[in-house]
């Protein structure tokens, strides 16, 4: 029997971001062999009602990039101040994800009718070796 075991489980951290124009930036690089487990948004200072912010990532392996793979706007509620986080919501990798090539997580931000706005995600993964 073949198997692959790992201890090696980390929590990346992005830095605080402050925005307040619309853009998509990466947010964390994730290893190659990375079973993400969970990602939590934590809004610092919350945006303006219309604002729209998703999170995704593109996957190195398959070149599938998804700009709200991982959290939707409902999901992370860029108005509401505190920590939001992935596992049990309807985007397609809410679920978890194994990246074997590795990737980047990214953020997609709308403004709508905010001036500016800081938050900040911790990603949990496991590398398997």
């Amino acid at each position: 029997m073949l198997q692959k075991l790992s201890d090696n489980r980390w929590v990346a951290r992005s830095r605080v971001k402050r925005f307040g124009a619309a853009g998509t930036i990466t947010l964390v690089q994730i290893p190659r062999n990375a079973l993400i487990e969970e990602i939590y948004a934590r809004i610092v200072t919350a945006w303006g009602s219309t604002t729209v912010i998703e999170i995704g990532g593109t996957d190195n392996e398959a070149s599938n990039t998804d700009a709200n793979g991982f959290m939707t706007s409902p999901e992370v509620d860029p108005k509401v101040t505190g920590m939001k986080r992935m596992s049990g919501g309807v985007a397609p990798w809410s679920q978890g994800a194994y990246w074997k090539k590795g990737g980047t997580i990214t953020c997609a931000i709308t403004a709508g009718n905010a001036t500016v706005g800081d938050f900040e995600i911790f990603v949990l993964y496991t590398q398997i070796f």
